[in-house]
């Protein structure tokens, strides 16, 4: 009696789009903690999303926005090609003009005519070829900022265009994530706040310093210090996403 079949289909659906998320990064070959402007979604007839699970599918997918568009139309664009082997026997010497033709046609028109008509005329120099939608091979493509993944009538798009903000904002949730690493090799208990001295340069040093409030409440520091990497003493060295910082983290008092 306890169970909400409401709850249930939303979070199935949030499944799916957090698993199409994940598999859009993968292809895009982009870290989970590399912080994204948006991820647009679509939702086949009848699925719907609340506000609380919108925000749950962000935050798995590390996005600031998600909006929710109708389709794919807009997202991506199409090449069209002639299929050789079939068209060959039939126009002939008309085979580069073809080819060349459905090289200069908008892809997305040439599919919505086989779809709609269920066939495509195409106008010559030398006269009008017929094709049909087996006549030719019709690839999508996400457009160049997009990368998509989609299953079943579902889709997310991400929004992979990376500004200076974000790229800061990615290096410091791998700093995070170094230092909390830090906090278990040296045993520390959950509750032990920490002064934290780092040495780096670069985009790392930014980062630390833009986001320091956000760090120090992540790794419980109560102290943060960011240095110049020549001045790390003392200091011991932390990979982060290939970039070579020093750091110490010690306990100054406990929650």
């Amino acid at each position: 009696s306890a169970r909400d079949p409401d709850l249930e289909a939303g979070m199935d659906v949030a499944r799916r789009l957090v698993t199409l998320g994940r598999a859009a990064r993968n292809d895009a070959r982009l870290a989970v903690r590399q912080p994204l402007r948006r991820a647009l979604i679509v939702l086949p007839g009848g699925a719907t999303l609340d506000g609380a699970l919108v925000a749950h599918v962000a935050e798995e997918l590390n996005v600031h926005e998600i909006e929710s568009v109708s389709g794919l139309e807009g997202l991506l664009s199409y090449t069209v090609t002639p299929n050789f082997r079939r068209l060959g026997p039939r126009v002939g010497r008309q085979m580069p003009r073809v080819q060349a033709a459905l090289a200069d046609a908008d892809g997305e028109a040439v599919r919505d005519a086989l779809r709609r008509d269920g066939r495509l005329v195409l106008r010559l120099e030398d006269g009008e070829v017929t094709l049909e939608p087996d006549d030719v091979d019709l690839r999508a493509q996400a457009h160049e900022e997009l990368v998509l993944a989609e299953d079943a009538g579902y889709a997310v798009a991400l929004d992979t265009t990376l500004d200076d903000a974000l790229r800061s904002e990615g290096w410091a949730r791998s700093l995070i994530r170094c230092l909390n690493d830090r906090r278990k090799v040296l045993r520390l208990e959950l509750s032990d706040r920490v002064r934290v001295v780092l040495a780096a340069s670069g985009p790392v040093a930014d980062a630390a310093r833009t986001h320091a409030e956000w760090i120090k409440v992540e790794v419980l520091a109560v102290e943060w210090e960011v240095r110049d990497a020549a001045d790390r003493d003392g200091l011991a060295p932390l990979d982060v996403e290939g970039e070579t910082v020093w750091a110490s983290v010690e306990v100054v008092g406990a929650g």
